[in-house]
């Protein structure tokens, strides 16, 4: 959990990062859940299973830009090589 950590880290610049975390779980108990490991995010939604069909594999990183446009994305456990990827697109 250490790099999501650092994402959340990042996101004190709302005009940079912002961190959304989405589980199927509902808000309280994911918030729970991240804090305990040290993650804290700008915003925990919830979905339902069949609202996001293509997120099946947790963790999945989007990384979007401003308009709203996905730049990359990744399924499941990063690398650290992933990792770097999504740093690099994130500038920093």
């Amino acid at each position: 959990m250490p790099f999501y950590r650092s994402l959340g880290l990042a996101s004190d610049d709302p005009q940079t990062v912002r961190v959304v975390a989405v589980s199927f779980e509902d808000v309280k108990t994911s918030r729970e859940y991240l804090a305990s490991y040290d993650v804290y995010v700008d915003q925990v939604k919830k979905i339902e299973r069949g609202e996001a069909p293509k997120l099946l594999v947790t963790p999945t990183v989007l990384v979007l830009d401003q308009t709203g446009i996905v730049r990359g994305s990744w399924l499941g456990l990063l690398t650290e090589e992933r990792e770097l990827e999504v740093s690099a697109l994130l500038g920093y």
